[in-house]
């Protein structure tokens, strides 16, 4: 029997596997230890702890309470190591030195590789993400969308009578499951509080759309005049959660949550704040003659 150890995860506390617990106190110290050095690392820190800390919850149900080797593993291949930081530069200098037909073709290989690999799809209520019973956020999994769209939808069809009872029945024939794994490539809906005027919702949508903001504010304008607008945003507001932290924000984005993406963005913050500080001081440093 393999001893287990308690750690405190983002405020969670998980019992970990002991040669698991070796690895991951390993390259949670390297993850330490590289962010160190970062203005607002204790945020930086704690936000990632906080992504390892949803990624080790799914990986855990009613069967199953400790953290194995193999999970601290799955980890690492999800997030990417520090280590891996040198090589991705390397192999990104190297690509670009590459012939395009043959990146074409690698690219092609992949795509088929993958399509070929991917299983049949099983519909099953996601218990996990559930706010009554899973019916939304499994339908969501199974065809790879956020679940908000599917909650907006059952909204819709409650006001024609249709939504609690076709609820019900999904509710009853549709089993539930603990072990849907999270599908990284879902694009997330959150509002976006770095460009909102009101609640952030026309730039959370524009985020999500890859379009610019101005064109959901138009929309929302627009449709306010049929009385419908206000209504929608509304509605928007209170059911799309904000995205607060890096990661989230990375998510609304589309972008993957992984240290190499994490340190990039962190980097290009900081490239963004300076060029608007010298900005500024120019501004700021022009006399009227």
């Amino acid at each position: 029997m393999k001893k287990n150890i308690s750690i405190n995860i983002s405020g969670i506390i998980f019992h970990i596997e002991e040669d698991g617990y070796e690895k991951f106190k390993a390259y949670l110290d390297s993850i330490n230890q590289y962010f160190a050095s970062y203005e607002d690392s204790e945020e930086i820190i704690a936000d990632i702890e906080s992504r390892i800390a949803e990624l080790f919850l799914e990986k855990l149900d009613d069967g199953k309470q400790v953290v194995t080797i193999g999970d601290v593993e799955t980890l690492i291949a999800t997030m990417g190591h520090i280590a891996d930081f040198e090589a991705i530069e390397e192999e990104e200098d190297f690509s670009r030195e590459e012939p395009k037909a043959k990146t074409q073709k690698q690219k092609q290989t992949k795509r088929t590789s993958d399509s070929n690999t991917e299983g049949a799809r099983v519909l099953r209520r996601d218990l996990n993400k559930r706010i009554l019973g899973g019916v939304a956020s499994g339908i969501a999994h199974y065809f790879k969308i956020d679940p908000i769209w599917v909650r907006i939808a059952w909204l819709l069809l409650f006001f024609t009578g249709l939504g609690i009872l076709v609820y019900i029945v999904m509710w009853i024939a549709v089993p539930g499951s603990e072990d849907l794994p999270e599908d990284v490539n879902v694009k997330k809906l959150y509002r976006d509080p770095d460009d909102r005027v009101l609640g952030g919702v026309s730039a959370g949508l524009a985020n999500y759309f890859n379009t610019d903001t101005i064109v959901f504010r138009i929309i929302f304008i627009v449709l306010m005049f049929g009385g419908v607008g206000i209504l929608a945003y509304l509605i928007l507001w209170i059911i799309t959660p904000q995205a607060f932290s890096l990661t989230e924000k990375m998510q609304m984005k589309g972008e993957k949550v992984t240290l190499s993406n994490i340190d990039e963005n962190i980097k290009k913050q900081a490239r963004r704040s300076q060029s608007e500080g010298r900005e500024h001081f120019h501004q700021g440093s022009t006399f009227p003659i």
